[in-house]
């Protein structure tokens, strides 16, 4: 993989030699031999399946969120263990693997879930049968775990090689239902009875991979399979899904290049808008990822949005967030062990791994390493999932609408700070009774931190909040405020930011300074009253 900064001086270097025909993007494409065969754009993953074919191991797992690329990698490897190396040429594999023909089950549970009037094992077992009539073996009779035992055993008999198992999305099944905690558990047990037979079959086996979301420990393949070798969190693995950045430019250049003279941006400007709307991911704290469908939706609209966010609202998160009383504050620089992300058990979800594996926190840092595990600092990977994840909690728990946000930012840049204050009372006026605890300083602070999150995003400028408390600072491109507060007296909110001087270390930054104390009213619900003196104004304090 080139470096990024070599990418870079290239495409920079060769602006006026850009090709004549604009690339395709393969928006929505997953099928390795269309998306070749159409020339399309392919960022060559081809790699990272050598590597795996000429370890000589057999079972592999890999966990992404949706829309990052398994279903396309899942497809390559269909293609590379079925002998078609014309595919490849060109590509980083073609050259360095023993290229055999296997027998191949392909089974893509996002297609077999589709029909959820039929039940799971029922599901299976018609899937199988299909395999076993493409292969012209007859069909065996029994369960989809019978059927599956059988279809790898006589594959085995009759092509006299040993079979590859590629399975994508293995927990639809269960994602599909997490809600419904009957059908869930009816689900896992369908799935466990299926994964089991893979256990006693290593003799008929050349190579399994399977991918999902999230690791549930109670389904066979990781409770049984104690050789299945999980590559979630693995370095030499972190880019087999996604983009990274020296990937961005190689194969993307032309697309950066339109944008950018569409808009009238330098090219270093539009670089750093992408990488903060969507790079960030991470699951190795040094390797960072764009997710891809959201470069393709960029460079296809030519248009900043959610993409990713906007494809799949996350009813079931909201509605836990708000069954737990989770505190909004705390979904954003936690701290985990390692062991805590990898493993999630059916019946009793946890927050924060559930999060993390549907792509709504990543692994922003490692904290520290050693004989207890690892630990990881978890946060938003970028703007489309922070803004939009945010703004989604923000419209659950107000009936304030979007356009709030815009009002606040724009108050702000103009320095109409009692404007500002006055919007965000309209957010508090709005939230159900049931949703907020007036009486709890950390109910106001929690939708304090939403909000000023997306102003932060909004404005596109800096703000800095204390550890334990909304001590906060917005800064635009012309002021910078200074925010305290506290429960009913916003005198004291006040006072305190000029004992503990807060302002000082912004004052080489020869900005207007405004500071802010407000009070939160338990009778009403809501702000109270606030202090709002430019620093200059009150220094002598």
């Amino acid at each position: 993989m080139k470096p990024v900064i070599e990418v870079a001086e290239k495409i920079v270097n060769n602006l006026d030699k850009l090709p004549a025909k604009k690339p395709k993007l393969p928006l929505g494409m997953q099928s390795f031999i269309k998306l070749i065969g159409g020339d399309f754009i392919y960022v060559d993953k081809t790699g990272f399946i050598k590597k795996l074919i000429n370890s000589g191991l057999t079972y592999f797992f890999l966990s992404r969120p949706r829309r990052f690329g398994k279903s396309l990698l899942v497809s390559t490897m269909k293609e590379v263990f079925s002998g078609n190396r014309q595919l490849f040429k060109g590509l980083d594999i073609y050259e360095k693997i023993d290229w055999q023909t296997y027998p191949v089950i392909f089974l893509d549970f996002t297609l077999i879930a589709e029909n959820e009037s039929i039940s799971v094992d029922d599901a299976l077992a018609g899937e199988v049968d299909k395999i076993a009539g493409k292969y012209s073996l007859p069909v065996t009779p029994g369960n989809h775990k019978n059927k599956f035992r059988m279809l790898i055993e006589n594959l085995y008999e009759r092509e006299k090689k040993r079979v590859v198992v590629l399975i994508d999305e293995y927990d639809k099944f269960i994602i599909d239902h997490i809600t419904d905690e009957k059908q869930r558990k009816k689900n896992r047990r369908d799935l466990k009875d299926f994964f089991s037979v893979l256990k006693g079959l290593d003799e008929y086996l050349r190579f399994v991979f399977i991918t999902g979301v999230s690791r549930f420990t109670q389904i066979s393949i990781f409770s049984d399979l104690n050789n299945l070798i999980d590559l979630t969190f693995d370095p030499d693995y972190a880019a087999a899904a996604g983009y990274t950045e020296a990937e961005l430019l190689e194969h993307f250049y032309f697309f950066i290049h339109e944008f950018a003279k569409k808009n009238n941006y330098t090219f270093d400007h539009l670089l750093t808008l992408i990488r903060k709307w969507y790079n960030g991911y991470s699951w190795d704290s040094f390797t960072r990822i764009y997710n891809p469908f959201s470069i393709l939706k960029l460079f296809s609209d030519y248009r900043f949005a959610d993409h990713w966010f906007a494809t799949g609202t996350p009813t079931f998160l909201i509605e836990t967030i708000r069954q737990r009383k989770t505190k909004i504050q705390d979904l954003d620089n936690i701290v985990v062990k390692r062991s805590r992300l990898e493993n999630m058990e059916v019946s009793r979800l946890d927050l924060i791994p559930l999060l993390f594996q549907t792509g709504y926190l990543t692994i922003t840092r490692k904290i520290k390493t050693g004989a207890a595990g690892e630990e990881f600092l978890l946060g938003y990977p970028n703007k489309d999932v922070r803004y939009s994840f945010l703004n989604h909690l923000l419209e659950d728990f107000s009936e304030e609408n979007r356009g709030v946000i815009d009002r606040i930012s724009a108050a702000l840049k103009e320095n109409r700070v009692a404007d500002a204050l006055e919007s965000m009372k309209g957010v508090f006026a709005g939230v159900p009774y049931d949703h907020f605890d007036h009486k709890k300083e950390s109910s106001y602070h929690a939708l304090v931190h939403v909000i000023f999150y997306l102003i932060l995003d909004n404005i596109g400028s800096e703000i800095h909040t204390n550890l334990g408390k909304i001590d906060s600072v917005i800064e635009t491109d012309d002021y910078i405020y200074i925010f305290e507060f506290k429960m009913e007296d916003a005198r004291s909110a006040l006072d305190q930011i000029y004992e503990k001087k807060y302002y000082e270390k912004y004052e080489p930054k020869g900005k207007e300074i405004v500071l802010i104390g407000s009070a939160f009213s338990t009778e009403n619900r809501n702000i109270g009253d606030w202090l709002i003196e430019p620093l200059n104004k009150g220094s002598s304090k």
